[in-house]
């Protein structure tokens, strides 16, 4: 089921875009930027073994890779969004700031799944959400998009203040998630790193795909029970949880030893925030009863 709901366009073919003025405003600014990735890995994949990868690619301190792709495919996003929206702020992964006077603040991944970008998979693309504060409580996301280049998957959730969220997959509104008890056949996304540092309780099938935004794309469209999230900045999970949020999903912390409750995202947006359960009502329900999941020290160590 899953690999049937991967991709409903295809790289090549047209995009069909939400029935929402700003899902269709976004789409051109983030697929700017894929294109831009685009053909930085393709230069990538075709200088073969001898490419020395130090030549193409740092670490940064939390040992997730950058390249020049994801600087320049953020340049994009960056000049799109100041450009539609000049008077919010932004805030990137690899280092862009913007300040803003509207009280709303863009967070920008420009390559969700680099080390997959890197290895030629599809399953990596440029994210956007606009979060704002409400009067008398946390940060909460607006809106939020992804695109997948290499598939042509592009998703869209609307979340306006007083009203019911929408969400999209390319020009199919998405509908609210039905909730069955997990089974033998739910499949539960994971972060990659998850045998170093928790153990988890599921009766079905655990996959990693590379990219925690397409992970929890994937469960609000319908294609997984849930995703597990290792402590993330903004960028990376806001879109996401906006998207299941919109279709009637549960996103909340694991429960650790000093919380069990609060916001999805750090006070500063570019510092990890919780690790989060994120899906359908009884799959999250599932998760987050005691001994569910089972952390070895610091949730830290789930990061990628």
């Amino acid at each position: 089921m899953l690999a049937a709901r991967m991709s409903t366009e295809g790289p090549g073919a047209p995009v069909a875009l939400p029935d929402n003025p700003l899902g269709r405003l976004l789409f051109p600014i983030l697929r700017r930027a894929g294109q831009v990735a685009q053909r930085h890995r393709q230069r990538w994949l075709d200088t073969g073994p001898d490419v020395d990868p130090a030549s193409f690619l740092q670490r940064k301190d939390d040992g997730s890779p950058v390249t020049a792709a994801d600087r320049e495919a953020e340049r994009c996003l960056l000049e799109g969004l100041a450009s539609a929206f000049p008077d919010d702020a932004i805030v990137g992964e690899e280092g862009a700031r913007r300040e803003g006077r509207s009280g709303r603040t863009w967070v920008i991944d420009p390559i969700d799944g680099t080390d997959a970008w890197l290895h030629g998979l599809p399953v990596w693309g440029p994210t956007v959400a606009c979060l704002a504060q409400d009067a008398a409580g946390p940060r909460r996301v607006r809106c939020g998009a992804l695109l997948l280049p290499a598939t042509g998957d592009y998703w869209f959730a609307d979340l306006p203040p007083g009203a019911p969220g929408a969400a999209w997959l390319g020009g199919r509104r998405l509908r609210p998630l039905p909730s069955p008890a997990p089974d033998r056949a739910a499949v539960l996304f994971v972060p990659s790193r998850l045998h170093h540092a928790a153990t988890v309780a599921w009766p079905g099938k655990l996959r990693s795909l590379g990219s925690t935004a397409a992970h929890l794309a994937w469960v609000a469209s319908g294609g997984a029970a849930a995703a597990l999230v290792a402590p993330s900045p903004a960028w990376d999970t806001a879109a996401g949880c906006a998207l299941i949020e919109a279709v009637g999903g549960v996103v909340s912390p694991i429960p650790t030893a000093g919380r069990t409750t609060g916001p999805a995202f750090a006070d500063r947006l570019h510092e990890p925030g919780p690790a989060l359960v994120a899906g359908t009502p009884a799959a999250a329900a599932a998760l987050l009863a005691p001994g569910a999941i089972r952390l070895h020290g610091d949730p830290l160590r789930l990061m990628r």
